[in-house]
């Protein structure tokens, strides 16, 4: 994973202006006009550029000092999609779908179990003394030894992030989905797999707004899905009787960047915490009676699966740095609109979701 100079830092960060398309109304005014000093609104969990933080407690902000700015759902669009663009997330049981590798861990092998196992049957046939030299004979040319090592595996279904992404320090996701195994109403099982189901961000398919959640700003995304057909391939254990295939569409993964409030040291903006959700369109027209309470029981089975991993490979410290640094470089932009020139931030008082906006209040250098 690259790591950023200042220099490309900067460019990044103009790079994400560039995108975003002013408003008329992106500032609201000048300095505050308060006769008393502004107590700033006390953000959500206040999540810190690698994790969450905790509460930021109440500050008093000098309103002399104090400037307003605005982002629009615009420019988050624009910036997401130049962040992420590229990212791809695939869920896959079939094997058809291009792997990536999953991060190192430890494994252990026997690399002679399976000739030991075959030479132990044969020697087990024999009687007496050839049966211990048989064995004796085994474990000279195969000694059951141990292999271990750090490895890595191709991975079917993960969250690949693109080169934008990565160079701000997200990591790819890599995750195991099983097919899903559910016993029939009579004799056997149905397995059902998931049929490359995918998607690779981009101007088509990821729209973002600003919105609120629980009374605090929040960033919602919502990503259009694809899949091969049919999405859910089902087969029968048992030869007499079929498993229709089922075919899913309208497929969107919505995501909400919630609490998006100032970290603890009022440096940088950033979320708390992401909720997730699956959804879809599925026709059971085909589906015999005995089978629909099955397939209602892998609706469920799948949006869990696709909800905790998207939520998982975005909450990770790498990704969240990233997003976070994508927050703060829009608000760079916007702040920037107010000042002749610009020397960066000294703190954010607050921020609120306002008519389709983020707005917040800091004080520049």
């Amino acid at each position: 994973m690259k790591t950023l100079t200042k220099t490309s830092l900067l460019l990044l960060v103009s790079l994400l202006g560039a995108c975003a398309t002013p408003a008329d109304d992106t500032s609201d005014g000048d300095i505050g006009e308060h006769a008393a000093p502004l107590v700033a609104a006390k953000p959500g969990g206040g999540g810190g550029l690698v994790g969450p933080v905790g509460p930021v407690g109440p500050i008093v902000i000098d309103p002399k000092t104090t400037y307003t700015a605005r982002i629009s759902t615009d420019d988050l669009n624009g910036a997401l999609r130049l962040l992420l663009g590229g990212s791809r997330i695939v869920i896959d049981t079939t094997s058809r779908s291009p792997t990536i590798p999953s991060e190192p861990f430890y494994h252990c092998s026997y690399p002679n179990q399976a000739i030991r196992e075959q030479m132990q049957a044969e020697c087990y046939e024999m009687a007496g003394s050839a049966r211990a030299r048989c064995l004796q004979a085994m474990n000279e040319e195969f000694p059951n030894v141990k292999e271990c090592g750090w490895v890595t595996g191709p991975k079917h279904s993960y969250i690949d992030f693109g080169p934008l992404a990565e160079q701000y320090g997200a990591k790819d996701h890599t995750f195991d989905i099983s097919p899903i195994v559910r016993d029939s109403t009579g004799p056997g099982s149905i397995t059902v797999d998931i049929n490359y189901v995918r998607t690779t961000v981009s101007h088509q398919t990821l729209d973002a707004a600003w919105t609120a959640e629980g009374g605090l700003p929040a960033a919602s995304v919502t990503l259009k899905l694809e899949s091969n057909s049919p999405t859910l391939p089902c087969r029968h254990s048992s030869s007499v009787l079929g498993c229709p295939d089922v075919e899913l569409s309208n497929m969107k993964v919505s995501t909400k960047l919630t609490g998006i409030g100032p970290t603890a040291d009022r440096k940088h903006l950033a979320f708390d915490y992401v909720v997730a959700s699956f959804t879809f369109d599925r026709n059971l027209n085909n589906i015999p009676d005995w089978l629909v309470t099955a397939f209602v029981d892998i609706d469920k089975i799948i949006r869990n699966n696709v909800q905790k991993q998207v939520k998982d490979g975005l909450e990770r410290s790498e990704s969240r740095a990233a997003l976070n640094k994508a927050l703060t470089g829009l608000a760079e932009q916007s702040a920037k609109k107010n000042h002749p020139t610009w020397r960066g931030f000294k703190s954010f008082a607050s921020t609120r979701f306002d008519q389709g906006s983020l707005v917040f209040e800091y004080e520049p250098l």
